[in-house]
């Protein structure tokens, strides 16, 4: 099937991406006891040549030998489910190009999974890229509609715009140069001078298409509200912050709790406001060194200790250097053909709770170091409060809406999942990740810290990867 689909690689590609989500599932979930073709025939329909029916039918027959007890219907759900990549692929051709062999990828990438639907070309050979195509008889409707750039902050604020692209090829002689692009560029997948190649060394293909396991549905944003309402006069009242400041809730409600400390009702235009902020300021903390996002945290544990919190500011001391350790990137070489590099990337914005203090740092350091935005979610039963140290955060240096805390009386936001949390906010068009806000024990479910640390790092970034045509 692999070969009709033009993608010889296709079956290692394929074998990578289970052993990947086996090793990841927990040794009780339904993704380890039960991974069969429903959890992988999505990459396999995005790796197949999707155009191509009788390809389909084969693998809709081969499906029904195997797994009787799946319906077609289940199949057809979960091909469209996983709409990979989600927004088309984009093509960047650079005016040193070799414009011949970017337009025979364009023609190959029609009947691929990797169809490009977007083409971005340098200002001095846009005309000559046209020309190229008329010779090889190429369809131009997307040529004809292409984003000329002068440089490439041009390319890439285009790439990041409001249609956001998960796929692109970079088209130029001057490797030096389109590495930069792919290190600046916050797209995961990457083919230098070649488009839609697979191999299981492409890590960022497991990021993508995801087991069909996580479909629990919270359309509503209903708080139940599980404290009684208190008409005490509180000591103290906060809003929410986010983007820097404090904020009014949209609904002006507050509740009080036994400590007769008073926190403003996030509602899901309160969640949905926060979340917008946080996406742009991680745009601006994403592309901070690793070193200056380190320093800012130590900064903040220099202000915990001398606020007496010597236990959390050693804790962030200690995470700081995570992604120096667990973060370095590796290079697959490829029968001498390529040169496939992965790194970590930020996942965008990572929304944290906790009822264990220490906890919550962790899970805040290890987000926030990374390059994330992080939202903290606390509720009535949260027993740590992250209000007071709100306004250390713009003197440590850290971009307004970097870390944001919201309040709710009650825990449903908290029992929500990170798909069903996209759901309530619409389509943002952001990277959203939720960090379980439930107790953790540490000794069964990681054997040690450190693998917590690893597996929380893993969480809340996802890999980079950057194919190289060699020769």
């Amino acid at each position: 099937m692999f070969a009709m689909g033009n993608n010889p690689n296709g079956v290692d590609t394929l074998i990578e991406y289970c052993d990947y989500y086996k090793n990841q599932a927990e040794d009780d979930s339904l993704s380890k006891t039960k991974f069969n073709v429903p959890f992988i025939l999505g990459l396999a329909f995005r790796l197949l040549c999707k155009n191509d029916d009788a390809t389909a039918k084969m693998v809709n027959y081969v499906w029904a030998i195997h797994c009787v007890d799946i319906r077609c219907s289940t199949v057809e759900f979960h091909r469209q489910y996983n709409s990979f990549p989600p927004n088309g692929a984009a093509m960047v051709v650079m005016a040193d190009a070799d414009l011949s062999a970017a337009i025979l990828a364009y023609i190959r990438s029609r009947n691929s999974a990797f169809e490009i639907s977007r083409v971005l070309v340098q200002e001095p050979i846009a005309e000559e890229l046209l020309n190229t195509a008329q010779n090889y008889r190429c369809k131009i409707e997307v040529l004809s509609d292409s984003f000329v750039f002068r440089n490439a902050a041009e390319a890439l604020e285009n790439l990041h715009g409001t249609k956001q692209y998960e796929v692109i090829s970079i088209w130029s002689e001057n490797i030096i140069a389109a590495k930069k692009f792919a290190a600046d560029s916050g797209i995961c997948t990457i083919w230098i001078n070649a488009h839609g190649d697979l191999h299981p060394g492409i890590e960022s293909l497991t990021y993508y298409v995801r087991p069909f396991v996580d479909c629990f549905e919270h359309y509503n944003f209903k708080i139940e509200n599980e404290s009684p309402v208190d008409d005490t006069k509180p000591a103290k009242t906060f809003d929410l912050f986010y983007g820097g400041k404090w904020q009014t809730p949209t609904e002006g409600k507050y509740w009080t709790n036994h400590d007769k400390i008073s926190y403003a009702e996030a509602t899901r235009k309160d969640l949905q406001k926060c979340v917008n902020v946080a996406y742009q300021a991680f745009k601006i903390w994403r592309s901070t060194k690793i070193s200056k996002r380190a320093q800012t945290l130590k900064c903040f544990a220099k202000r915990l200790e001398a606020n007496g919190e010597s236990k959390c500011a050693d804790l962030i001391i200690k995470l700081v250097d995570l992604p120096m350790v667990h973060g370095t990137s590796f290079s697959v070489v490829k029968d001498g053909e390529a040169e496939i590099s992965n790194t970590r990337e930020p996942i965008g914005v990572v929304l944290v709770g906790s009822n264990d203090q220490n906890e919550l740092f962790e899970k805040l350091v290890v987000a926030s170091v990374t390059g994330n935005a992080v939202i903290v979610l606390l509720n009535s039963k949260s027993s740590v409060s992250f209000a007071p140290y709100c306004d250390m955060l713009a003197t440590c240096g850290f971009p307004a809406g970097v870390i944001n805390c919201l309040f709710t009386n009650g825990t449903t936001m908290l029992n929500l999942n990170t798909e069903s949390i996209k759901k309530v906010l619409g389509n943002l068009r952001v990277d959203l990740k939720l960090l379980t806000c439930c107790e953790i024990d540490v000794p069964k479910t990681f054997g040690t810290r450190y693998n917590m640390y690893k597996k929380m790092f893993s969480s809340v970034t996802r890999a980079k990867s950057v194919w190289l045509q060699c020769g």
